[in-house]
């Protein structure tokens, strides 16, 4: 490879980097700017999202998949309002139901212990 042609690489691919830090120090300042409350709020919607995931494949476990449920006395019951605790606040969720044809509402573990404190 000819000099100038390795030293034009070379230059390009510092180019390449000064620009790709110059772009994550622009999102690490509107970050910085929009403050702790903002990340504070994004950091919450990925709790309650992962949360919401949680409880939906421990739902998928004991059932099994739509419509090919492993006991056919288990019923996917739709979604309910509730709350879960991420960190020491109250956030509000979607919680899938199932209920047995017999006994009635079966109880997600996942979402008992979302829902108390601590």
């Amino acid at each position: 490879m000819r000099h100038d042609t390795r030293q034009r690489k070379h230059a390009m691919a510092g180019l390449r980097e000064i620009s790709g830090k110059k772009r994550m120090l622009g999102t690490l300042v509107r970050v910085i700017r929009s403050g702790k409350q903002a990340l504070d709020a994004v950091m919450l919607e990925m709790g309650r999202m992962v949360a919401e995931s949680v409880m939906l494949i421990e739902r998928e476990e004991i059932a099994g998949p739509d419509y090919y449920p492993t006991d056919p006395a288990l019923q996917k019951w739709a979604h309910e309002a509730g709350s879960i605790f991420i960190g020491d606040q109250k956030v509000r969720v979607k919680h899938p139901r199932l209920r047995h044809v017999v006994h009635g509402e079966v109880p997600m573990k996942s979402y008992v212990r979302l829902h108390s404190p601590g």
